[in-house]
C-alpha cells in the first residue's frame, strides 16, 4: 500500500471515530430546515480545532450528482461562495489536488487551502470522499507563486459519506 493510500485510510478512520462519538456532542447542537431538508450538526474540540459532524437525507440527491461534483470541484466550489475560487492541480502521488483561495474580510489576511481527495465506492453502495491537506508542504512551496502572501490554511480532514436511498441519499 502506497503511504498516500496509508493517509487516506487513517483520514477515514479518524472521521469514523467522530461519527461514532454522535451522541457525546448533543450539547453542541445545530438544526436548520433551511435548505428544504433536516439538517443536524454537532461540534466538539480537540487539540484547539473544531470539530463538527453533520447528517442529514438530503431528498433528490444521487450519487451522480455527488461525483459530478467530486470530478469537477474546482468549478464547483466558486458556486457556495463568491469569495472562494479554486484552481485544479496536477495530480499528488496518485492524488487529485486542487488549491482554493478565500478572500477574507478587510484586515483578515487572505487564505489557500490545497487539498487532496480520497474517494472510495464501498461495498454497501455508498460512496465515502476525503479531501485533507495532511503532507501537502512540497505542493505549497511549489505553488507558492500563485499562493503569493496569502496565510496557508490547514484542512485537517473533510469527510463525507453518502448512502443511497430511493428518493434520495443520507449524508454524514
Amino acid at each position: 500500500m502506497s503511504p498516500r493510500s496509508q493517509i487516506g485510510l487513517e483520514l477515514e478512520a479518524i472521521a469514523e471515530s467522530y461519527i461514532s462519538r454522535w451522541d457525546e456532542f448533543a450539547g453542541r447542537e445545530w438544526k436548520s430546515d433551511r435548505l428544504g431538508f433536516d439538517y443536524v450538526s454537532r461540534q466538539t474540540e480537540f487539540e484547539e480545532n473544531i470539530y463538527t459532524v453533520a447528517k442529514a437525507f438530503v431528498p433528490g440527491l444521487t450519487l451522480e450528482h455527488h461525483r459530478h461534483f467530486r470530478e469537477n470541484v474546482s468549478t464547483m466550489l466558486p458556486l457556495f461562495d463568491d469569495r472562494l475560487s479554486a484552481e485544479a492541480m496536477p495530480d499528488f502521488e496518485g492524488r487529485n489536488c486542487t488549491l482554493s483561495h478565500i478572500k477574507m474580510p478587510m484586515m483578515i489576511s487572505n487564505r489557500s487551502i490545497v487539498s487532496l481527495y480520497y474517494n472510495y465506492d464501498k461495498p454497501d453502495g455508498s460512496v465515502v470522499s476525503i479531501n485533507s491537506s495532511r503532507g501537502t508542504d512540497a505542493i505549497v512551496e511549489q505553488h507558492r507563486n500563485k499562493i503569493k502572501r496569502n496565510v496557508v490554511a490547514n484542512n485537517i480532514l473533510q469527510y463525507t459519506k453518502l448512502t443511497p436511498r430511493d428518493d434520495g441519499c443520507d449524508f454524514v
